[in-house]
């Protein structure tokens, strides 16, 4: 019967808040309830009091229009948010290529020039394969050798 309300836990876990374009207030909020907060959002927990309803419907909405100081500091939260996961996405998308359009090239071992990559690739593919080979002709040599 010692169970933790659900709302505490979220209150008594820290919010780790990197944002640059919110006030020293807002700060303050998110790193005291941000978790309470993101919680409320996703629905890990349910909204209690007319504020808590009034959060939830507000983070529903495509176009927020903050009314109070804690939903203004997740609306600055989600604004920064969305701008680092967008930047992140034009890096990766500008670092993606397609895989035809890399190019693989192998040295050939003469002064680090690329020239004839693919015939390096087919030798070192040939000279692999004739490894188990010569050792199977060896073998074959000593058997007749052996029984001659």
């Amino acid at each position: 019967m010692n169970e933790i309300h659900p709302h505490k836990a979220y209150l008594a876990q820290r919010f780790n808040v990197r944002m640059v374009s919110a006030s020293k207030e807002e700060l303050l909020i998110l790193e005291k309830y941000g978790c309470w907060l993101q919680a409320l959002q996703n629905g890990s927990i349910k909204p209690e009091t007319l504020m808590q309803k009034k959060f939830v419907e507000f983070c529903k909405q495509k176009n927020r229009q903050p009314s109070d100081k804690w939903q203004s500091a997740w609306n600055q939260y989600l604004i920064d948010l969305e701008r680092r996961n967008a930047s992140y996405r034009a890096e990766m998308k500008r670092r993606e290529k397609p895989l035809l359009q890399r190019k693989y090239r192998i040295p050939n071992g003469y002064g680090g020039s690329y020239q004839g990559g693919i015939f390096v690739l087919i030798g070192s593919c040939l000279a692999i394969l004739a490894i188990p080979l010569y050792f199977l002709a060896y073998i074959a040599l000593w058997i007749v050798k052996y029984f001659n």
